[in-house]
C-alpha cells in the first residue's frame, strides 16, 4: 500500500514540474537509488516513521532533484497510459534493480512523444546524440545535407560557374583587345648635333625680293614662340633668301636633315574686309655648288606649302645625299593669291641643319627604358611619307610613353610603321674662374668660384653625370670634386670652394676640370684662373678724423677718410 502512495505522489510531482528540464544521468541515477531504497525499508519501519520518513526523502527529491523526464506530464489525456505505472506495479522490494532498466527505454518513449507534442522543447539544440531521438537525428541529418550543398551552390559551383564565364570572357577580351590594338611600331633612339643655325647666321645670308626680311629669337605663331625668319613677299614677286653652307660628311647611322616650321606671324586680322588675307606660299630649294659650277642649272625645289593661318607646320628635309658638299639653301615666299600680299607675314620657324645619329642612349640603373625631354621625332609610314614632331616635355619622359605621346599628334590617322625619337643634348662650357673676392691678403681663407653655361639645346637629363675638380690649392673645407644637376639652356650656375690661407702675398693658379657625360658619351672641358695674394691688410689708426684727410700706412698703403668712412688702397 505504501508503494501505491509513492506512485500517486510520483505522479503529482511529474504534473507539478512538467516545464523543468531533463536531469542529468547522476541525477536520475540518485533518484533511482532513492526510490529503491524506500521500497526496500517500507517492511522494517514502523507505521508512525514511514510516513515521516517518506515524506522527508520525497520533500529532499523535490527540492534538490529535478524530476527526469519519466515523471514529464505528457497531456492530459495521456496520462493514465504512461508507463510508469506498469513498471512500478512490477516492483519488488527485494530487487530494485529492474526499475532503472525498465525506466530507461520508458523515459526515451516518453521523451519522444514530448518532443513530437511539444514544438517549443524542440527548437532547443540537442545536448547529445544519445539524447535526441531518432525522428529528430533523421531529420536534422538531412537539413545538415541540404544547407551544406545549398552553400556549395551558392559559393563553389556557382562562383566555379561565374568565374568560367569571365575568365572566358576576359580571355575574349584580352583576345579582342589584341586584334584591336595594332603591333606597337618599331623604334629607333639616336642623338642630335646642331649643324647650321639658319637665325643666328641670318647677318651671313643674302637676301632678295622681299618687303622686309628680318630675324628673332623671338618669334611667334598660334601663341607658340620660336626662333625666326621673317619674310615678308611682294606683291609681284618672290622673296628670297640664300644661305652658303658646306655640310658635314656622315659616317652610317647618321643623317643630314633640315628641320624647319611655317607659319604666319600673330595679328593677322582675318576679318579686315578693306585689306583681305591671302596667305603665303612657301617653299626651299637646294643648290649644289659642287657638281653644278654653272649657275644655269636649275636648282632642286624640295619642298613646297600653303599657310593661310596663324599656326606653326612642322617640316623636315632630309639632306644626307648632299653630305660633305658646299650648297645653297635657298627660302622663298611669296605671295598666295597673285598681287595681294596682304597680311603676307611669313615666318620660318627655328629653320636648323641638324645632324641625326642613331646610337644607344644612357639611363639611369633603376629605369627599365631612357628618358628624354626633348629632341625630335620622325614617324614613318607604310607608304614612305614622315612626319616631323619637335617634343619639349615639362619632365624626363620615359621613351614608350613619349612615343604614344607622338602617335597621338600625329596628323596621319593611319599609324606609323617606325618612330625614331632624337634627343637634343646639354653642351656645358667653364665661363670663369677666381676668388669671390676683390682683394685676398694673406693670412685669411678665401673662396674660389667656377662658373659653367649650358651652350645646348637640352637641359641636364637625370641620367646626365657633371663633376667639377679643383686643383691647385688646398681646400680648408668640402671635396676638391662637386656634382650639377639641373641646368636648362642658356642658364648659367656656380660652383664653390673655400681655400687655406697663404702666409704670404703670391699668384696662386687654379684650374678646374669639367667632365660630362651625356646621351652623346663624355665631354671634357678645362677652365683656367688665378688669385692674387695682397699682403696683410695694414692696421689703420684708431683716431677718428671728422674732416677728410689722406695718409700712408706701412707698406706703402694708402687710406682715405673721415668720420663716417676711410677707404685703404693697397699697393699690388
Amino acid at each position: 500500500m505504501f508503494t501505491g502512495f509513492q506512485k500517486i505522489l510520483a505522479a503529482c510531482i511529474g504534473h507539478t514540474e512538467e516545464e523543468t528540464d531533463q536531469p542529468d544521468d547522476v541525477q536520475r541515477d540518485d533518484e533511482s537509488q532513492t526510490e529503491s531504497e524506500i521500497t526496500t525499508d517500507d517492511n522494517s519501519v514502523d507505521t508512525t516513521e514511514p510516513t515521516d520518513t517518506t515524506v522527508s526523502e520525497h520533500t529532499e527529491t523535490e527540492d534538490n532533484d529535478v524530476p527526469p523526464p519519466l515523471e514529464e506530464s505528457p497531456p492530459a489525456d495521456e496520462v493514465p497510459t504512461v508507463p510508469v505505472a506498469e513498471s512500478a506495479e512490477t516492483l519488488t522490494d527485494s530487487d530494485p534493480g529492474p526499475v532503472d532498466e525498465t525506466t530507461e527505454p520508458d523515459r526515451d518513449e516518453v521523451s519522444g512523444e514530448m518532443s513530437d507534442a511539444a514544438p517549443s522543447d524542440a527548437d532547443d539544440p540537442p545536448q547529445s546524440s544519445d539524447a535526441a531521438d531518432p525522428i529528430s537525428e533523421e531529420d536534422a541529418v538531412p537539413d545538415t545535407e541540404l544547407v551544406s550543398p545549398e552553400q556549395e551552390t551558392e559559393d563553389s559551383p556557382q562562383v566555379a560557374d561565374s568565374e568560367v564565364p569571365e575568365t572566358e570572357t576576359e580571355e575574349t577580351d584580352e583576345s579582342e583587345n589584341t586584334e584591336a590594338e595594332p603591333e606597337r611600331p618599331a623604334s629607333e633612339l639616336g642623338i642630335i648635333e646642331e649643324v647650321y643655325d639658319f637665325v643666328e647666321m641670318f647677318e651671313q645670308s643674302t637676301v632678295s625680293g622681299t618687303e622686309q626680311a628680318s630675324a628673332s629669337g623671338i618669334d611667334r605663331s598660334g601663341g607658340v614662340t620660336k626662333p625666326a625668319i621673317f619674310e615678308h613677299p611682294t606683291p609681284t614677286e618672290a622673296a628670297k633668301i640664300d644661305y652658303t653652307v658646306s655640310l658635314p660628311d656622315v659616317a652610317d647611322q647618321e643623317k643630314l636633315f633640315l628641320h624647319f616650321s611655317v607659319g604666319l606671324r600673330d595679328g593677322v586680322v582675318f576679318g579686315d574686309e578693306a585689306r583681305q588675307p591671302g596667305g603665303v606660299k612657301f617653299a626651299i630649294e637646294i643648290f649644289d655648288l659642287h657638281n653644278n659650277s654653272d649657275l644655269e642649272v636649275t636648282a632642286d625645289r624640295c619642298f613646297e606649302a600653303v599657310s593661310t593661318e596663324c599656326r606653326w607646320q612642322e617640316n623636315g628635309i632630309e639632306l644626307t645625299h648632299y653630305a660633305g658638299r658646299e650648297i645653297v639653301v635657298s627660302f622663298l615666299t611669296e605671295c598666295n593669291v597673285t598681287g595681294n600680299s596682304n597680311y603676307a607675314w611669313a615666318l620660318w620657324g627655328k629653320p636648323q641643319l641638324r645632324k641625326l645619329k642613331q646610337s644607344d642612349l644612357r639611363k639611369r640603373k633603376r629605369d627599365a627604358e631612357p628618358e628624354l625631354r626633348c629632341g625630335i621625332a620622325i614617324l614613318h609610314y607604310s607608304d614612305e611619307r614622315t612626319q616631323f614632331l619637335e617634343f619639349n616635355e615639362p619632365t624626363s619622359t620615359a621613351v614608350s610613353a613619349l612615343t604614344d605621346i607622338c602617335i597621338e599628334s600625329a596628323v596621319s590617322e593611319e599609324p606609323p610603321i617606325k618612330v625614331s625619337l632624337y634627343t637634343a643634348l646639354p653642351k656645358l662650357e667653364i665661363v670663369s674662374v677666381g676668388a669671390t673676392a676683390a682683394i685676398v691678403a694673406a693670412g685669411e681663407d678665401f673662396e674660389i668660384q667656377c662658373t659653367l653655361r649650358n651652350i645646348g639645346t637640352a637641359p641636364l637629363g637625370r641620367a646626365d653625370e657633371v663633376r667639377l675638380s679643383i686643383n691647385g690649392v688646398k681646400l680648408r673645407r668640402g671635396r676638391p670634386r662637386q656634382t650639377v644637376r639641373e641646368l636648362e639652356p642658356g642658364e648659367e650656375t656656380s660652383v664653390y670652394w673655400v681655400a687655406r690661407r697663404f702666409s704670404h702675398s703670391t699668384v696662386v693658379a687654379i684650374a678646374v676640370s669639367l667632365k660630362c657625360q651625356t646621351a652623346a658619351g663624355e665631354a671634357r672641358d678645362t677652365g683656367q684662373g688665378s688669385v692674387a695674394i695682397r699682403p696683410t691688410a695694414p692696421k689703420l689708426e684708431s683716431k677718428i678724423v671728422k674732416e677728410l684727410h689722406t695718409y700712408t700706412v706701412e707698406g706703402g698703403s694708402v687710406v682715405i677718410g673721415n668720420k663716417n668712412l676711410r677707404v685703404v688702397f693697397v699697393r699690388g
